[in-house]
C-alpha cells in the first residue's frame, strides 16, 4: 500500500508547511483528497496518462483538483497523452 505508506511518511516524519510534489501522481481521487485537505502545500503532478483508457481513476482525480494546485509534467520521453506518436512528450503536446 504506497499511498497508505507515504501518507504515514508526510504526516509522520516531515515538518509541517513543507511544500511537497506528488510527482507523476497515479493515485486513487480519495487518497489525493485525504492529502490535500492536510497538507495546504501540496501540489500534484499529473501526466499525459489521463487521456489512456487504463488510467480513467485520474481523469476523475482533476476534477476535484483546484487549479492551482496541480501541475502538468511530460516527463518526457514518456507518458504522452493516447492521441500522441511517440516521442512527443514535449509540454505542448501535454496541454
Amino acid at each position: 500500500d504506497a499511498e497508505g505508506d507515504l501518507y504515514k511518511i508526510i504526516f509522520n516524519a516531515l515538518p509541517n508547511g513543507r511544500f511537497i510534489h506528488l510527482h507523476c501522481y497515479t493515485g486513487t481521487v480519495e487518497m489525493e483528497l485525504k492529502f490535500t485537505y492536510k497538507v495546504p502545500n501540496l501540489y500534484t503532478g499529473l501526466t499525459g496518462h489521463i487521456t489512456q483508457f487504463e488510467f480513467k481513476n485520474l481523469r476523475s482525480t482533476t476534477g476535484d483538483l483546484s487549479l492551482d494546485r496541480f501541475l502538468i509534467e511530460t516527463d518526457s520521453p514518456y507518458m504522452m497523452p493516447f492521441s500522441m506518436r511517440p516521442g512527443c512528450s514535449l509540454a505542448h503536446c501535454v496541454v
